[in-house]
């Protein structure tokens, strides 16, 4: 027989039973892959830059030197200008520098290159590329490959790759 206390009893269990049931889902996972593979080739022409001396002229210096007649003849260094060291045995110092403008001249690169320069003092010149063993190639996988080439080429590999798993699972009472 069956009390009101058991009543009760049951009727709180089928609450808590059904509370179970109502939260519980199916267990699931979320997966989540992207990969991107990308591959540069670079063949560079011929480059190159030039900086002139367009400075004319000379530059003295020192200490304890005596000089006898003009230094300059116009911006040029005076040919008799006579520079004497002390004959005491006193020290002294004697710097001279003399300084002339570049000619422009030009300059070929390479035969048959296009890029032509001038010849001055300051001169950077960079080889023109050819593909020669420059190359890659990408499989259907994603997987990339590359062979560098020769002067002047350039070769990059890029690969990205990400991998995730997200989900969770809730187990029934």
């Amino acid at each position: 027989m069956m009390t009101r206390q058991h009543i009760r009893w049951m009727g709180v269990l089928s609450v808590v039973l059904a509370l179970g049931w109502a939260n519980s889902a199916p267990a699931q996972a979320n997966f989540t892959q992207s990969r991107a593979t990308q591959v540069q080739l670079t063949v560079d022409g011929a480059a190159g830059s030039a900086s002139s001396n367009n400075t004319q002229g000379f530059a003295i210096s020192g200490s304890g030197i005596s000089v006898q007649g003009p230094l300059n003849d116009g911006i040029h260094l005076n040919p008799n200008a006579q520079f004497q060291a002390p004959t005491d045995g006193s020290g002294f110092t004697f710097s001279m520098s003399t300084f002339t403008p570049n000619t422009s001249e030009a300059m070929v690169l390479a035969p048959g290159e296009s890029v032509t320069l001038p010849a001055y003092s300051d001169l950077s010149v960079t080889v023109g590329g050819v593909t020669g063993d420059l190359g890659g190639q990408i499989t259907s996988l994603g997987e990339a490959t590359i062979s560098p080439g020769g002067p002047g080429t350039r070769a990059v590999l890029t690969q990205t790759r990400s991998f995730s798993v997200f989900g969770g699972s809730t187990s029934s009472p």
